[in-house]
């Protein structure tokens, strides 16, 4: 799915997910909120 400035969306429990940016003129801002049972074995490259 695209997104956009001011955008929201929801990662499914369990499910497989990667976020780029496709802009070579505009950055990539993100905030990431995860639940607090999340650990060592999640993974987040930047």
């Amino acid at each position: 799915m695209q997104v956009g400035a001011g955008d929201v969306y929801f990662v499914s429990p369990y499910q497989m997910h990667a976020l780029y940016n496709d802009s070579n003129d505009e950055q990539l801002i993100f905030l990431n909120i995860a639940p607090k049972g999340h650990n060592e074995n999640d993974s987040f490259d930047v």
